[in-house]
């Protein structure tokens, strides 16, 4: 799944941000490992910030922290 994450990674630098919103948004559904899954959330949360797209992007990073494996 790395290599999922870095396909909406580059939707992102290419500054594709509805398309890389609407790709990590199904990835989310997917992804099992809590690492990949907050990295996914993470991604997901900028997407929608560079969109100026501000509540999405709250919880989005909320989920990307409750994923966060606890260390």
């Amino acid at each position: 799944n790395t290599w999922k994450l870095r396909r909406g990674w580059s939707l992102l630098r290419q500054k594709e941000y509805p398309k890389a919103a609407e790709y990590f948004t199904a990835l989310v559904k997917d992804l099992k490992k809590p690492e990949q899954l907050a990295e996914a959330n993470y991604l997901l949360g900028n997407s929608y910030l560079e969109q100026e797209q501000y509540t999405p992007a709250i919880k989005a990073y909320d989920a990307s922290l409750a994923a966060q494996p606890k260390s």
